[in-house]
């Protein structure tokens, strides 16, 4: 009898002191609900990582702070463009946030060449982090209640969140379902949204893909090139000549976007006349290559995933509407198309890792292909954009065997749809 007391004594003093510790690190730990809505991403990253030093295998808050690694690569990105005058359209399209109205900064500060390459640096330590984290978590249930159309980033850094620095990610696919459905709004709010797993490779591949993207970037020289678009897309930057920078102040419409005129086409011609870039580090094309095998295989597993969701009875019970305010991403998809973007995937991989040629898209021959592990491996010393069109620059790849379905434009284009972080119809 006093064995089981004493037992009993020793368990009430354990769980005591372990409620009584998690009710202290909660008091002490903000909330990332709260961290986004106030756009406090330096505080909530610090915060998680401390959380993290303390209890290193808390994949929760590990997931959080991902999220909130991300959010804050994607602030800061955004407030680069800003700060030199960036063109919101183009920052929309490059970090997939269309459903925000970045204005343009009327006192923009000068960007060069040297400047931009500093940006993509910073970045690509963000997303290396970004990365790094989210492949420690092993967790297959880590789940993050956010309210999506409170995250805000501070483009401007005035400390102040105006409206157009809000997501209005769950309003936007409310509106559609009722467009699509014919159903009435439903007035009850319905805006706390979930990221679990699914969402969590999303990034993870996203990230991976922007990475890559970077480091073939800063792989290339592209000064050339920049000197002459850069005036069309960032205000900060210097135009070569006068005359261009006269048709770049009378070129603009209400919003302050640059219209396409005869100046423009010809700005775009001796862009491409400039496409001829000069290696300068070959490491990092192959670390692009990793970068992208990772985020295929992170595609690949999200997609098992999604397939699993939607054909789960108890989703499939739900109406839209709930799906969509409880959820970051359209979760149903048909089952035949799951099944097809699973197979372009895996058939990704297999030319990722040379297995698989590329189909080519000059000439008649169907055994003709690209072997795209042999590029990234062994880049060209200069990459001429004009003759990769072309095909002549693709001669030291071009090998006889086993070839994709699709051929280069088709791949690239299916591959892109399923990286967007943010993608509620673009894949439907």
């Amino acid at each position: 009898m006093l064995r089981k007391w004493l037992y009993s004594l020793v368990a009430s003093v354990l769980v005591c002191g372990l409620f009584g510790l998690a009710a202290h690190e909660s008091r002490g730990q903000t909330s990332l609900a709260t961290l986004a809505t106030d756009a406090r991403y330096d505080q909530g990253v610090r915060e998680y990582q401390q959380r993290l030093i303390a209890h290193p295998r808390d994949d929760q808050a590990r997931f959080s702070l991902a999220v909130l690694l991300y959010f804050r690569t994607t602030e800061r990105i955004g407030q680069a463009f800003y700060r030199h005058g960036g063109d919101s359209s183009i920052l929309r399209r490059l970090l997939n946030v269309e459903l925000l109205d970045i204005p343009r900064n009327p006192k923009p500060e000068p960007i060069d060449y040297t400047k931009l390459r500093e940006y993509l640096s910073l970045a690509k330590i963000s997303f290396e982090e970004i990365i790094r984290t989210t492949g420690e978590i092993t967790s297959k249930d880590v789940t993050v209640k956010i309210d999506m159309e409170k995250i805000a980033l501070d483009f401007n850094q005035n400390g102040q969140i105006e409206q157009h620095e809000r997501y209005a990610t769950q309003q936007v696919i409310l509106r559609q379902f009722d467009e699509d459905t014919g159903e009435e709004e439903d007035e009850r709010p319905m805006n706390l949204g979930q990221l679990d797993r699914i969402d969590l490779l999303q990034i993870r591949s996203t990230c991976c893909t922007s990475l890559a993207a970077i480091d073939c970037a800063l792989a290339y020289n592209f000064e050339l090139m920049w000197q002459s678009v850069a005036p069309r897309g960032f205000s900060g930057a210097s135009p070569s000549y006068d005359f261009v920078n006269e048709e770049l102040n009378q070129s603009k419409n209400d919003r302050g976007h640059h219209v396409i005129d005869s100046g423009a086409v010809s700005d775009l011609i001796v862009a491409f006349h400039q496409m001829r870039f000069q290696l300068m580090d070959r490491r990092l094309m192959k670390e692009a290559h990793e970068q992208l095998l990772l985020a295929n295989q992170a595609q690949q597993e999200r997609w098992k995933l999604l397939e699993d969701w939607s054909s789960n009875e108890e989703n499939q019970a739900l109406s839209h509407r709930i799906v969509a305010a409880r959820h970051l991403t359209f979760r149903y998809f048909p089952l035949e198309f799951t099944r097809e973007r699973m197979n372009g995937l895996e058939q990704l991989d297999q030319i990722l890792r040379g297995r698989l040629l590329l189909r080519f898209w000059r000439g008649t021959n169907e055994e003709r292909g690209v072997n795209v592990r042999r590029f990234f491996l062994e880049p060209p010393s200069e990459l001429d954009f004009i003759m990769v069109t072309h095909g002549g620059a693709m001669a030291p790849y071009i090998e006889m065997g086993d070839c994709s379905e699709q051929d280069a434009l088709s791949m690239i284009l299916e591959a892109a749809r399923g990286f967007a972080f943010i993608d509620p119809f673009r894949m439907r």
